[in-house]
């Protein structure tokens, strides 16, 4: 058996023991029709549907904190990017000068007329 075939049939033999473990929260004992009025401190309902049979269940588990969307901080406004000061070329000689606009001449001859 290769290793990722192996890696594959033992993760699914723990997620088929977890879903169908006694701890899982909602087994066939604690699953109700509906939630009753007498709900513990601390506690909430939760409901999920059962897949393979079908049921509705209601089960009691530990109420999770109540998050707020707000942030927590105020956002800080965004800076702009400091300028970078532009690049300037060195001047050129009246030879390089020169020699750069008959290069430019020489590549407009080149190009496709059209």
């Amino acid at each position: 058996m290769s290793k990722h075939a192996a890696f594959a049939a033992i993760g699914y033999a723990v997620v088929t023991a977890l879903a169908y473990s006694p701890t899982s929260p909602a087994t066939a004992i604690d699953c109700r029709a509906a939630p009753s009025d007498d709900t513990p401190p601390g506690q909430h309902w939760y409901y999920r549907l059962d897949h393979a049979t079908g049921r509705q269940c209601w089960y009691l588990r530990r109420a999770s904190p109540i998050r707020s969307t707000a942030p927590s901080k105020p956002a800080r406004a965004a800076r702009p990017a400091a300028k970078k000061p532009a690049r300037v070329a060195a001047p050129l000689s009246k030879s390089s000068k020169e020699a750069l606009f008959q290069e430019f001449l020489e590549w407009q001859k080149n190009q496709p007329k059209p």
